[in-house]
């Protein structure tokens, strides 16, 4: 039972630790804010990433990948 109760303490500082990660489903990298993986990508802004990661209808992707917040996709994928 104590185990369970580290496990999801633990899985608590990870998701509030990458509250602004961003991940990137194509090429599964993790970057630590929207503006940082715009950068990666030749962009200025981190806006349209944001946008994606918000489920914005208008956006599917940016610049050209899927993304999601990754406290987001952490917990789709320890579900």
């Amino acid at each position: 039972a104590s185990s369970a109760k580290s496990d999801s303490g633990i899985i608590s500082k990870i998701l509030s630790a990458t509250n602004k990660s961003v991940f990137c489903f194509e090429t599964k990298e993790i970057f630590d804010s929207a503006a940082e993986a715009a950068r990666a990508c030749g962009a200025k802004k981190g806006a349209n990433i944001q946008n994606v990661c918000n489920g914005k209808p208008s956006r599917n992707t940016a610049y050209g990948f899927h993304w999601a917040w990754l406290a987001d996709y952490l917990e789709i994928d320890l579900l």
